[in-house]
């Protein structure tokens, strides 16, 4: 997933409309794009899979727990990122590793690598 010798994974983030839903697509150097949405996300081999009826394209999803949701009424969810690291505005964490995406409930729990919320296989 790295590109070109750089340490960062995302090229950029876009909020968007699916199926009458906000999400944020976070576009990877690799092509490769990772969809955050209210109730789960996914991770899609490039972007034009994202749309794709049939579901061609799609590597991994999950749900996120209930009552554990992204705010549909937040502007966006992704308030920094590095490396592997997504930092998302109310505390929770996702790694991006080279075998799998991890969502934790915050810095904490990813560096201890304890209470996993979800992960989605990425190989």
């Amino acid at each position: 997933m790295l590109s070109e010798g750089k340490a960062n994974i995302i090229k950029s983030i876009e909020r968007a409309e699916l199926s009458g839903q906000t999400v944020e697509i976070l576009h990877f150097f690799s092509g490769q794009a990772l969809v955050l949405a209210h109730q789960a996300i996914a991770f899609y081999n490039d972007a034009a899979a994202i749309e794709d009826p049939l579901g061609k394209g799609l590597i991994s999803m999950a749900e996120l727990p209930a009552g554990r949701g992204l705010p549909e009424t937040e502007p966006h969810w992704v308030a920094e990122h590095a490396a592997g690291f997504v930092g998302l505005f109310d505390g929770r964490v996702i790694l991006i590793l080279p075998n799998a995406i991890r969502l934790f409930a915050d810095k904490s729990d990813a560096l201890r690598n304890r209470n996993l919320m979800v992960e989605l296989a990425v190989g």
